[in-house]
């Protein structure tokens, strides 16, 4: 993990422990497998930024396809949980 320092003398791993990052991104994961698994009821949507449509495909990460604004350049998730 990265160390960040802020200005207080913390550190990311201070507020942030690896263990509990850890746990929430494996929950992270089972609750979207679990809770959006069916794409027919994901919905297309604009940036969120700028309103534009029709964005551009640049990744899938954990079934959900990111999208790049042509406009702004925002990167969001489209289709998306309803």
């Amino acid at each position: 993990m990265k160390r960040v320092v802020v200005s207080s003398g913390l550190q990311e791993v201070d507020i942030r422990p690896p263990a509990l990052m850890s746990e929430f991104k494996r929950l992270s994961i089972h609750d979207a497998a679990e809770y959006f698994a069916d794409s027919a009821k994901r919905v297309e949507v604009d940036c969120p930024a700028c309103g534009a449509n029709g964005g551009t495909p640049v990744f899938n990460k954990y079934d959900f396809l990111y999208v790049k604004c042509g406009r702004c350049g925002s990167v969001y998730v489209s289709p998306r949980p309803t």
